[in-house]
């Protein structure tokens, strides 16, 4: 993907969290990249020569001119993500969020299914307190396993299309 192809599949994506009432997970993913990214510089600090100072010339022992000293440091700082490490971010948030709780509450329906089974469970909701569900809208336990795993195929189609 060119760089004009990953900005349009972030924007998709971003209006498809939007829409699904997932804004929260835009949220998170905007503080990450307004924070951007660890970072290691190495910088190196020279003396510049002042015209108004009287300079002393440093010889060695074999009476050669010492040159001035450099000393190297290393700095941390951060770096701007790029639209291929955004795209990556939203789609791990995706994964993370939709995928994965579905993974596990399909999970733990099935282990409470299989020990009690005078008692049908519903389903099990996760979200974050103060925000709007992050439940999957579907009517029905197997279409919503159809959509998460269309929705697992087209993050995997589209992380390689990205590379």
């Amino acid at each position: 993907m060119n760089e004009d192809d990953l900005l349009f599949a972030v924007r998709r994506v971003r209006e498809s969290l939007a829409k699904s009432n997932l804004t929260w997970i835009l949220r998170e993913i905007d503080e990450t990249l307004r924070l951007g990214k660890p970072a290691v510089r190495t910088v190196i600090e020279v003396q510049e020569d002042a015209p108004d100072l009287i300079h002393m010339r440093v010889l060695t022992s074999a009476g050669e001119e010492k040159k001035a000293a450099r000393r190297k440091t290393t700095v941390p700082t951060t770096e701007s993500y790029s639209a291929q490490e955004e795209l990556n971010l939203l789609l791990d948030a995706i994964e993370r969020t939709i995928i994965s709780s579905s993974d596990m509450q399909s999970y733990v329906m099935s282990n409470l299914a299989d020990r009690d089974s005078k008692h049908p469970y519903r389903g099990i909701l996760f979200e974050r307190d103060g925000e709007i569900s992050s439940e999957l809208p579907y009517g029905n336990r197997e279409s919503a396993l159809v959509e998460v795993d269309s929705l697992r195929q087209a993050i995997g189609s589209l992380r390689e299309r990205a590379r």
